[in-house]
């Protein structure tokens, strides 16, 4: 996603945070559910480029490093004090 690709991803662990469904891409638990992910980007190509757009965005709002600075910060400082 922060090469403003789209995602379909098997729904397990950090996956279901990220991706987030008909936005960014696809959460795929079968195979029938990753061929209907592909036919429906074979079918609208458009919506590649739209969900890699707001991929790119979710991954700087959300883990980019001027993101998670702040907390990483604040977690250092309390562990050391």
């Amino acid at each position: 996603m922060a090469s403003r690709l789209l995602a379909i991803a098997s729904p397990v662990g950090a996956n279901k945070d990220i991706v987030v469904e008909g936005q960014t891409g696809f959460l795929a638990a079968s195979n029938e559910e990753w061929f209907a992910a592909l036919k429906q980007l074979k079918q609208n190509p458009w919506q590649a480029t739209t969900f890699g757009k707001a991929g790119r965005v979710r991954v700087e709002q959300h883990y980019s490093l001027t993101a998670v600075l702040p907390n990483l910060a604040e977690t250092l400082r309390a562990v050391t004090r």
